[in-house]
């Protein structure tokens, strides 16, 4: 959290001194701290379990950047077509949009954590009535 606090007080006076948006800054610090993060957890974790099953996560990495990709281009391309209307309409269509394709694309890869969140939201659903 730390690092993160150091980020976006440095990220976010580059950017204005960039004539940049700061929150931009602050985007880059969360997403730059979140990944070192991520990065340490992952070596100590590997080392108190003596391993992990680096080909599945690696096979699943993999295929969360190839849906990550795909949608990228559809966003990129709706927002290419849709410059010209209001942000009100091109925010919600986007959002919705890459939902979506990002959905279908892991469903496509076959992806096995895509079948066991839908299990658990069926799950969770149907104890709630």
């Amino acid at each position: 959290m730390s690092l993160n606090v150091v980020f976006s007080f440095a990220f976010s006076a580059l950017f204005t001194s960039l004539g940049w948006m700061p929150h931009g800054g602050l985007a880059l610090a969360l997403s730059v701290s979140t990944a070192l993060e991520m990065s340490a957890l992952f070596i100590l974790m590997r080392r108190r379990l003596k391993g992990l099953d680096s080909m599945n996560i690696g096979r699943g990495l993999l295929q969360a950047a190839l849906a990550t990709l795909v949608m990228s281009a559809v966003i990129l391309g709706w927002l290419h077509f849709a410059s010209r209307y209001s942000v009100w309409i091109i925010a919600p269509v986007g959002i919705i949009a890459g939902g979506i394709i990002y959905v279908a694309i892991m469903y496509m890869l076959r992806v096995p954590e895509l079948g066991e969140l839908v299990s658990a939201v069926k799950r969770r659903l149907g104890q709630t009535n």
